[in-house]
């Protein structure tokens, strides 16, 4: 799977499970910490570091959600 796919499926797991503890980590891993609330700013940061990152990176976000 291409990186851009991967950081599709993490954001839209993101967005759809704010609470779980795999967004939490995502979000703690990428952002590096998590935020009260989770909005469209948020995940627009997150979207960015994920395109910033490293192959390695993302893949690690992605088997995070799996």
């Amino acid at each position: 799977m291409e990186q851009g796919q991967m950081i599709e499926q993490i954001l839209r797991f993101v967005g759809e499970h704010q609470e779980s503890q795999a967004s939490v980590a995502v979000c703690r891993r990428s952002l590096g910490y998590y935020p009260e609330e989770l909005d469209r700013r948020t995940l627009t940061d997150l979207r960015q570091r994920l395109e910033d990152a490293g192959q390695d990176e993302v893949e690690a976000c992605y088997y995070i959600i799996m």
